[in-house]
C-alpha cells in the first residue's frame, strides 16, 4: 500500500507546530478526532501558570502554501464556509503556516479587519516577521483575550470602527445571571 505524501506533510505540520509551542512553555492539545478546520487547541501559560485563555489552531504545511507572496507576508487563500464557521468559533482563532524544511512556523490571527473578500473567496496575509516563536508571545496572549469572562460579564467581540477623527469601538457583551444586571431594551 502506498504512503499518501499529503497526510504525511500534515501531520509533520502539527507535529512541528505543537513542538515550537511547547518549547515555548505553552500548552498544545491536538484534536485528533473529526477535524472540521480546527487542528489544535493552544492554552496560553503566563509565569509558568495555565491561564484558561485558548486559541483555535488550523496548521498547514507543505509549499504549496509559501507559493504566494505579497512584500509583506504569505498569501492564504480559504474556502468562504471555513472562516464563517472560524468567525463564528467560541475561540479566537489562528491560521498557522509551517514550513517543514525551515522548521518555522507563521501565524495570523482570523478577524473580519485582516480578511478582504476576493472574486472567488477571500484572502488572509501572513506577516513574515509573525513567526512562532519567543517574540510572538506577547502578541498572541493579546490575541487570546478575544473572549475575556470578567465579573459577571464575557467580551464576545471586540473592534475599532474608528473612522475620520473619531475614535470609537464597537462590543458585543454577554451579561451573566449572577450579575443581577435588568435587561433594557430602548429604542431612540
Amino acid at each position: 500500500m502506498k504512503a499518501d505524501s499529503n497526510s504525511r506533510t500534515g501531520r509533520i505540520g502539527v507535529a512541528g507546530t505543537a513542538l515550537l509551542f511547547e518549547r515555548l512553555g505553552w500548552i498544545f492539545r491536538e484534536q485528533p478526532i473529526e477535524d472540521y478546520g480546527i487542528d489544535a487547541h493552544l492554552e496560553v501559560v503566563e509565569s509558568n501558570t495555565a491561564t484558561g485563555k485558548l486559541i483555535a489552531l488550523q496548521i498547514k504545511s507543505g509549499k504549496s502554501w509559501f507559493k504566494e507572496k505579497t512584500t509583506d507576508g504569505f498569501v492564504f487563500r480559504g474556502k468562504t464556509d471555513h472562516l464563517e464557521y472560524w468567525q463564528k468559533h467560541s475561540l479566537p482563532v489562528m491560521v498557522v503556516l509551517y514550513d517543514d524544511e525551515e522548521e518555522i512556523a507563521y501565524w495570523q490571527a482570523v478577524n473580519s479587519s485582516n480578511v478582504p473578500k476576493t472574486n472567488k473567496a477571500w484572502k488572509l496575509i501572513i506577516p513574515f516577521e509573525q513567526q512562532i516563536n519567543i517574540l510572538s508571545l506577547k502578541k498572541i496572549q493579546e490575541f487570546s483575550r478575544k473572549l475575556t469572562a470578567t465579573n459577571g460579564y464575557t467580551i464576545l467581540s471586540f473592534q475599532d470602527v474608528s473612522h475620520g477623527g473619531a475614535k470609537r469601538y464597537s462590543a458585543n457583551i454577554l451579561l451573566s445571571k449572577e450579575s443581577g444586571g435588568v435587561t433594557k431594551r430602548s429604542t431612540r
